[in-house]
């Protein structure tokens, strides 16, 4: 064989030795995701075909305060966030669309593999406590306050639907008051 030929197995030989005969990276696909506002968010992404070393991990689309931690080892990373009542989805934005990028820089040229999963960020409505059994007495000023828990730390705005001349609830706090007639 030629000087050239003998080159030319010895860098291959080299390159399977350096690069492990690696293929190229691959990750596992990511189901889309949901999850409630204030509520801590943790997904961990994994490769499916290793790399060669630790994957360079980047994230794109992701909404603020979202980020991506890579493991020790660089074969997988923790996507975590805790969105806030500000990052719910609407109907004119009904989810985010997250792309999730790992890099193998081992392998000459440098072949990503991205994933992309979508995120659903859920309002938390209120909930009504069940008021006890109440009585008025007709011609006696009555006042109840209705009690919600709204871990969302939305603004709330009581309201009511009757056709009751006499009842009144304060938007604001909640509070119920009117008196009773006989007729």
């Amino acid at each position: 064989m030629s000087k050239n030929i003998y080159k030319v197995l010895l860098i291959a030989v080299l390159m399977l030795g350096v690069f492990g005969g690696a293929t190229a990276l691959t990750l596992n696909a990511i189901l889309d995701q949901t999850v409630n506002e204030r509520s801590a968010f943790s997904l961990t992404v994994a490769e499916a075909v290793t790399g060669a070393v630790a994957a360079d991990w980047a994230l794109a689309g992701q909404p603020v305060g979202m980020t991506i931690l890579p493991s020790v080892d660089g074969k997988s990373a923790t996507i975590a966030f805790t969105p806030t009542s500000a990052q719910i989805n609407t109907a004119a934005n009904p989810f985010y669309t997250i792309s999730v990028t790992a890099t193998d820089p081992a392998i000459p040229p440098t072949t990503p593999d991205t994933k992309t999963f979508k995120l659903i960020v859920n309002n938390i409505l209120p909930v009504m406590s069940a008021p006890p059994i109440l009585y008025a007495r007709s011609g006696t000023a009555f006042t109840y306050t209705v009690a919600l828990s709204a871990d969302s730390g939305d603004t709330m705005a009581y309201t009511y639907i009757m056709d009751w001349t006499t009842f009144a609830i304060n938007a604001n706090t909640g509070a119920i008051s009117f008196t009773p007639t006989d007729t």
